[in-house]
């Protein structure tokens, strides 16, 4: 083997020394890496010091065909040709590799997958709706979020607050790119919907108990999809008349079309999933004996929460989600021509733009944030007061004043905070919101 005057091996004995480990190692489900050469003239003198990376490719399904190369939208710059040039993330190795197996390259976590409580590989259906292949970007997304056209509309997307983009202008419209391809495979009338396998056909292995999941939300129906990818026979058992928790009756209808929720949950029962409605669970135990091997609890968080001031039991004073449960139930409710809502966050904006379609004349947020600070989503508050509701901010509440029963007003402190980022001080006054109702 020849080196040159550095002591490093020529291209082609670099490869070769590459080429006979691969040989050596055929039953390894890895990627060779030379580490270290160490050796002179002779050839039995030369050891090889060499690491192994994770392929992500099973070897023994791979046939080196390289389709999966030709469909991947991902380019890298490449290693074997010190960055002067680019090829797919998935690749071989290099033109002689030895097996032909080809491998996946993984420079890191990316920071928009990282800020992302599901973990959603944005990045990667990103890349295929950049090749307009938006088919295949809506089988990327459900393949880890079930929900895309929930979460096209109604997500905090941290992602975009991670987004590297941002650094250069402004970050990718991650949230909306979702909206987009859910709206798009809806529109067009695709069907994603993949035949789950049975837990017989993958183990071999009969008369596994099924599983029940109690609760219809969000985690309810994403276990009992992914329970039943997995093989397993799945009942999901709902209180409400309709599946979808607080997605249903949490969210309004302006914001989240009921038609586009029941698609994302029809996909999910599509994989032979059994929904039972208006069915409320009063005991575990009768489960088991009704054969259900586990039992997983997903009743979400649908209990009332009340500010601890005088006042809040009144009638007429309403817990935000539940004003939202009730009308999405359409059950009566009457919330006067004056409203005041207590709060700064998404679910205050929801509440109050949401009091505006309920025929409210006036609608009013106060809340405890400077207006700079307010909770909610920018765009969020930016549209309700496009509807004209008027927010009233540095607001701390004392009291719901009431007389005989009728609500008259909140109590509250004026926060001035200018000097309090400085100092740590807070002045305040005490005033009254005059006809808030």
């Amino acid at each position: 083997m020849g080196f040159n005057k550095m002591n490093v091996p020529c291209a082609a004995c670099f490869f070769r020394m590459k080429t006979a480990l691969a040989r050596i190692n055929t039953d390894d489900e890895i990627a060779e890496e030379v580490y270290r050469i160490i050796g002179g003239k002779p050839v039995d003198d030369i050891h090889v010091v060499h690491e192994r990376k994770a392929r992500y490719v099973d070897e023994k399904k791979c046939t080196g065909c390289g389709e999966c190369a030709e469909k991947c939208p991902v380019l890298v710059s490449s290693e074997y040709n010190t960055g002067l040039a680019e090829e797919k993330a998935i690749s071989r190795r290099y033109l002689q590799a030895v097996p032909s197996a080809f491998a996946i390259r993984k420079d890191g976590r990316s920071p928009c997958r990282a800020a992302c409580p599901a973990e959603q590989r944005a990045q990667g259906y990103i890349a295929v709706i950049s090749e307009k292949r938006f088919e295949d970007a809506y089988r990327t997304i459900v393949r880890e979020n079930p929900f895309p056209s929930v979460c096209g509309r109604v997500c905090k997307h941290y992602c975009e607050e991670e987004c590297t983009r941002g650094r250069v202008d402004e970050p990718v419209s991650i949230m909306k790119l979702k909206q987009f391809v859910s709206d798009w495979v809806y529109a067009n009338n695709v069907t994603i919907t993949e035949k789950n396998i049975t837990f017989e056909e993958e183990t071999g292995v009969k008369g596994i108990k099924p599983v029940a999941i109690i609760g219809s939300g969000p985690a309810g129906l994403a276990a009992a999809r992914d329970l039943a990818q997995m093989g397993h026979r799945v009942t999901v058992f709902e209180s409400l008349p309709f599946a979808g928790g607080m997605m249903r009756v949490g969210v309004p209808l302006f914001r989240l079309p009921w038609k586009r929720l029941d698609w994302d949950i029809e996909n999910i029962l599509d994989g032979n999933i059994e929904l039972k409605t208006n069915t409320r669970i009063e005991s575990i135990h009768k489960l088991f004996e009704e054969g259900f091997g586990a039992v997983f609890i997903a009743t979400g968080a649908h209990k009332r929460k009340k500010l601890p001031i005088p006042g809040s039991d009144l009638p007429q004073v309403l817990i935000g989600t539940e004003m939202l449960r009730s009308i999405a139930l359409s059950k009566e409710i009457s919330l006067g021509k004056n409203v005041l809502v207590l709060g700064g966050g998404n679910v205050a904006m929801d509440v109050a733009r949401t009091a505006l379609r309920e025929d409210a004349e006036s609608v009013k947020i106060a809340c405890l944030e400077s207006r700079e600070k307010l909770p909610a989503d920018p765009w969020k508050v930016s549209s309700g007061e496009k509807e004209d509701i008027t927010i009233l901010p540095s607001k701390s509440f004392l009291e719901i004043v009431s007389t005989e029963g009728r609500l008259e007003g909140v109590r509250c402190i004026d926060i001035f905070s200018k000097d309090s980022m400085r100092t740590g001080a807070r002045k305040s006054r005490k005033s009254k919101v005059q006809n808030a109702y």
